[in-house]
């Protein structure tokens, strides 16, 4: 009877309880087992991704023809710097404020 403090009786037959321990033992195993190869094989399929792209990376890198977009994490073209079109917002700017440039 509970109400007396005692603890309740457990009624589970021993081979209920066996297939309760077999259980938390099985999973404990499989998660053992299938996490580190899981992670093994994502760490592969990096590594294989990294072999692949290394050409082209350095490639591009020295031809400088792109430039890799650390934020986008991809390779944009390299925007080619003109300086009339620089001066020409500089100006627009400063006369925006009033600025007077001269020509």
């Amino acid at each position: 009877d509970p109400a007396d403090g005692a603890p309740p009786a457990d009624n589970r037959t021993a081979l209920s309880k066996f297939g309760s321990v077999a259980a938390g033992l099985g999973a404990g195993l499989a998660g053992a087992i299938l996490l580190p190869l899981a992670g093994m094989c994502v760490g592969f399929v990096q590594v294989v991704r990294g072999c692949w792209n290394t050409p082209s990376a350095v490639y591009h890198s020295c031809a400088g023809d792109l430039v890799w977009d650390a934020d986008a994490r991809e390779w944009k073209e390299k925007k080619a710097y003109v300086l009339a079109e620089e001066a020409a917002q500089v100006r627009a700017e400063a006369e925006a404020e009033g600025v007077e440039v001269p020509a």
